[in-house]
Formats: C-alpha cells, sequence, structure tokens
C-alpha cells in the first residue's frame, strides 16, 4: 500500500510502482510521460468514423478488426448491429460533405445511399486516370443556328438575365464510365478468404490471448486488456451475418446508367456515373450490405457496447500509469496504423472493383459555366426529361428556350429563338445550347474512341 501511495515512483514501474512478475529493463521518465499520452490524443474515432467505417464494409463485404481499433469504433459496430437500416441510412450520409444524385435518365434527386463507398471508387480511378483535365471551348466553334432576327424593339430583359462576359465560374465534371468485365482473381482475395476462416479467426484469438498473458507477466495490464478487448471482439464479429443485399450489382432497367452527383447544386466539381445501371444503382441509390437482427447479432452489439467501456477505461487507466503499459500502448498504436495502412480506401476500392469484374474508366472536363455542364449531361443522356435539373437551374421561360435549342442542335436541326427575346438572352440562349451540343459530341466522340481502342487490344 505504501509503494501505491509513494510519490517516488519508478519510471518504469508507473504510477502503481508495483515490480511486475518479470523483469523490465529501464526507462526514461520522458519516455514514461509522453508515450501515456500520446494513445489518447491521437486513437479517437472521429465525428466522420461511422460514414468511413461503413465504406469500408460496403466495399470489402466483412468487418475487420485490427489489434487495437480506435476508441468509439466498437461502439460504432455495435450500433450497427442494433439498428441495422437505420443506421446505415444515417451512417452513410454522416460524412464531412454528403452527395447529392440527380438521375438524369428518370429525373429524380436524392441524397447518396453509399456517399464513402463510391467517393472511394471515385477517388480510386481519378488518381489511376491516364488523361488529364480537358478544357472545353469557352465559345462555340461552329453553330448551325440560324441568325437572329428580332422584330420588335428590344424587350426588357427578365430577372437575373444580365451576362457579364469576361466572368467565368469554372466547372469541373468527372465522367466515370462503368462496364463489366469478367472478375479477376487475384492473391488478395485469397488472403481475405483465409482471414473470414474460422480457422484464421482461431488462431488469431489464442495468439492475442497468449500476447495478453505475456503483457500482463511484464506488467503492461492496460495494453493486455485492450489486447484480450480486441480477441473477443473479433471472435464475435466471425459470427455475425453481414451479407449482400438482393439485387446486389443488378438493375431491373435495361438502359445504361447516367446519375450526376455533386455535394450540393451550387457545386464546383461534379462527377456523372454513366454506363451499367446494375453498378451505378448499386454505388448510388441502394444499400450495398445487409444485416441480420438476429440473437447472436443482438448478442455481439451487446458485448461491443461493453468492450467499448472497457476499452476506454484501459486506454485512461494507461495514462495514468505511464511506465512500460504506455510504450506498449503506443506500439500497438503503430501496428494498427500499419495494418490500416495495407487496408487503405484506395486498396480496398481497387479490390472491389477486380473481385465483382468492374471496369471503371473517366474523363475530366472544365467547362465555362454550370449551365453548359448541365447541357452537355442532358445531351450525352439523348433524355427527354428535364426535371432532375429544377434544384440546380429553377424552371423558367429561358431554360424552356436554352433546352428547346439544345434538344434541335443535338438532333442535328437548324433552330433558332424567338423574337420576343432581347440580343442579351438570345446570345445567352444560342451560345449557351451550342457549347453544351458541342461538349456532349466531344465527350461521346473519346469515349467511343477509347471503347475501340480497347476492343483492338
Amino acid at each position: 500500500m505504501s509503494q501505491l501511495l509513494s510519490s517516488n515512483n519508478i519510471p518504469k514501474l508507473g504510477s502503481l510502482n508495483v515490480p511486475p512478475f518479470l523483469p523490465t529493463p529501464p526507462l526514461p521518465n520522458f519516455i514514461s510521460e509522453w508515450a501515456a499520452i500520446i494513445p489518447l490524443v491521437v486513437h479517437l474515432a472521429t465525428y466522420r468514423q461511422s460514414y468511413q467505417s461503413i465504406g469500408e464494409i460496403s466495399l470489402s463485404g466483412r468487418v475487420s478488426l485490427g489489434p487495437f481499433p480506435k476508441l468509439g469504433v466498437l461502439a460504432g459496430l455495435a450500433d450497427l448491429l442494433k439498428l441495422g437500416p437505420e443506421y446505415l441510412d444515417r451512417a452513410s450520409t454522416s460524412g464531412p460533405s454528403p452527395f447529392m444524385v440527380w438521375d438524369v435518365l428518370w429525373g429524380s434527386t436524392f441524397p447518396c445511399a453509399n456517399g464513402a463507398a463510391s467517393t472511394m471508387i471515385a477517388r480510386y480511378v481519378l488518381n489511376h486516370a491516364k488523361s488529364t483535365t480537358r478544357k472545353m471551348p469557352e465559345s462555340p466553334t461552329k453553330t448551325n443556328m440560324t441568325t437572329i432576327t428580332t422584330h420588335e424593339p428590344a424587350t426588357q430583359s427578365q430577372p437575373g438575365s444580365s451576362i457579364v462576359d469576361h466572368f467565368r465560374r469554372y466547372q469541373t465534371l468527372h465522367v466515370i464510365h462503368f462496364e463489366r468485365t469478367a472478375p479477376k482473381a487475384s492473391r488478395w482475395n485469397i488472403v481475405q478468404a483465409f482471414k473470414a476462416s474460422k480457422i484464421y479467426v482461431g488462431v488469431t484469438f489464442v495468439g492475442f490471448l497468449g500476447l495478453a498473458a505475456v503483457l500482463c507477466l511484464l506488467g503492461l495490464y492496460g495494453t493486455s486488456a485492450v489486447l484480450l478487448v480486441s480477441a473477443i471482439s473479433q471472435l464475435s464479429l466471425a459470427y455475425v451475418n453481414i451479407r449482400r443485399p438482393p439485387g446486389y450489382l443488378e438493375s431491373n432497367e435495361t438502359s445504361e446508367g447516367y446519375m450526376l452527383t455533386a455535394t450540393h447544386s451550387n457545386a464546383m466539381t461534379w462527377y456523372l456515373y454513366m454506363g451499367d445501371r446494375g453498378v451505378i444503382d448499386t454505388l448510388l441509390n441502394k444499400t450495398m450490405l445487409f444485416v441480420r437482427n438476429d440473437k447472436q447479432e443482438q448478442l455481439c452489439a451487446t458485448w461491443l457496447r461493453l468492450a467499448h467501456g472497457v476499452q476506454l477505461l484501459s486506454m485512461t487507466f494507461v495514462a495514468a500509469q505511464k511506465g512500460w503499459d504506455g510504450v506498449g500502448l503506443l506500439v500497438l498504436v503503430g501496428i494498427e496504423w500499419m495494418i490500416r495502412w495495407n487496408t487503405r480506401e484506395q486498396k480496398l476500392a481497387g479490390r472491389w472493383l477486380r473481385r465483382e469484374g468492374i471496369s471503371a474508366k473517366v474523363r475530366s472536363y472544365e467547362f465555362t459555366g454550370r449551365t453548359v455542364l448541365l447541357g452537355a449531361v442532358q445531351a450525352l443522356s439523348n433524355s427527354r426529361i428535364t426535371t432532375w435539373m429544377d434544384g440546380i437551374i429553377v424552371p423558367h421561360p429561358r431554360r424552356d428556350a436554352w433546352l428547346g435549342c439544345l434538344a434541335k442542335l443535338s438532333s442535328g436541326s437548324h433552330h433558332g429563338v424567338e423574337s420576343s427575346w432581347n440580343e442579351k438572352d438570345a446570345r445567352f440562349i444560342i451560345r449557351s445550347a451550342a457549347l453544351s451540343a458541342e461538349a456532349a459530341a466531344m465527350i461521346r466522340q473519346e469515349l467511343e474512341a477509347e471503347d475501340e481502342y480497347d476492343r483492338n487490344v
């Protein structure tokens, strides 16, 4: 008792000042104090941890834990097992910038159902893109439009219709094209299958127990408690049934998908997902996970909630105990980070594409403005539905005139504008429609040329 209350503690023994069963080497006091604080500062789950975790589980198809998950991860997994679809709905849209989706072919608008997973896929494809961003022309190279003649004096411009020729709010469009290919086998798939087996889980559990016992003999009580919690959590999660839902990567529609995404309707960066509708629907509109709500899932959720409390007590104990216990927990943080680096989002996205047999190609374009970009998307889809853009460009007679010009140009017809428009409005309508039609033709030509090249290779 006198050792516990003594202020003349030896750094290697920590605040308890109790010698361990097995001897440990000396430890500088500075290292003892410093190492004990770091895990409690850097190894905490952020507000977007649930968003990130759902994205990783969606791509890998399983829940995996390292030797030392961040504080808060176990509580999030407990909520996933307990709440199921409700938790998925919240977590998938709780990221730092939730994406909105505009279905160009059907006219609907909705939040992205798999924000983290789709973002990981988009980043992976962009990082592996072979082409650079192409700048679209700022003025039409050709316009087969009739010359505008007004039979009446110029009318007063519509509210908000003034055009400043020198102002540009450049917009970037990333066109991601998805196709189905044959799934590619890899050594990583074999490794993942083995890690999901009960044999691997059992061996890992026994190994963690043995290591926790050794650490306890060395006086690393908090570190051994963290390892024990992780071992039991991994074992319990091995019996949780997380599956792909019915209709995964499938679609009831035979047409291709055209879905535009951005963080909000006034964004400057846009993503157009086009191609195989089953893939696009799964990434943006459907859930990628199905969690059963059976008794074993509820028992596992209860344990994970308890494990979160034990982990919190263990980490705060180590911060107070210091000594080699703090160093041991800091080493666990380093090991956990190394494991997370090997399963970081870029690798998960690439493995998901190869495993599911999906080819994704991207081309990026810079437009002079949002109207031209949206018009190019509309013309590229060959859709007559325009209600999808109502929340971006509100319905207005000038918008109707612009879309009418765009439809005529896309079909190869010549079309002018009504004489009721003043010169500035008419010039805006013709210029925007011509730029959109030419941009859509350019994008379509590049995609077709790339497909032809791939077929000949």
